[in-house]
C-alpha cells in the first residue's frame, strides 16, 4: 500500500486483500480439477464422478466474484489512481505508480470481463445442449 504525504493512498488495504485473496476463490475449484488430470485420477470414474461439481462451482464463482465483484472494487481504484496521475503538485514517482495501477487495473477489468463472457457463453451452450438431448 502506498500512502501519499497528504493522506490520500493508490489503493488501500482492503483493496489488497481483494486482489491477493478474495479474487481468486473461483480458482480454487478449477485447480481441483487441474489436479485430478495431472495426477491422472481423472481416469479413476470414482474421482472423475467426485468432482463433476467443481466445474459448475467454479463458472459461478468466477462469474460473482470477477464479473459483477471485480467491477464494483476497480472502478475506485482506477477513479483514484486517476486522479493522482492529472495532479500536477505530486512527484513524479506517485504520478507514474497511480498511471501503472490505472492502467492495470484497467486491463485486468478488461480481461476479467473477457473471460466472463467466454465461461457464460460455454455455460449457456452447455444448458441449451443438455436441453435438446
Amino acid at each position: 500500500v502506498y500512502r501519499i504525504p497528504n493522506g490520500e493512498s493508490v489503493y488501500t488495504e482492503q483493496d489488497v486483500v481483494y486482489l491477493l485473496g478474495c479474487t481468486e476463490i473461483s480458482s480454487m475449484f478449477l485447480q481441483m480439477v487441474t489436479a485430478a488430470s495431472d495426477t491422472g485420477w481423472v481416469r479413476d470414474g470414482l474421482v472423475a464422478r467426485s468432482l463433476h461439481w467443481t466445474k459448475p462451482a467454479f463458472s459461478l464463482s468466477y462469474i460473482g466474484v470477477r464479473v459483477i465483484w471485480w467491477p464494483i472494487n476497480a472502478r475506485p481504484m482506477i477513479y483514484n489512481a486517476l486522479g493522482l496521475l492529472v495532479q500536477h503538485n505530486q512527484l513524479l514517482t506517485i504520478r507514474l505508480l497511480s498511471g501503472s495501477v490505472a492502467v492495470c487495473m484497467a486491463g485486468l477489468s478488461t480481461m476479467q470481463l473477457q473471460w466472463g463472457y467466454i465461461i457464460m457463453r460455454k455455460v449457456i451452450r452447455t444448458v441449451i445442449y443438455y436441453k435438446e438431448i
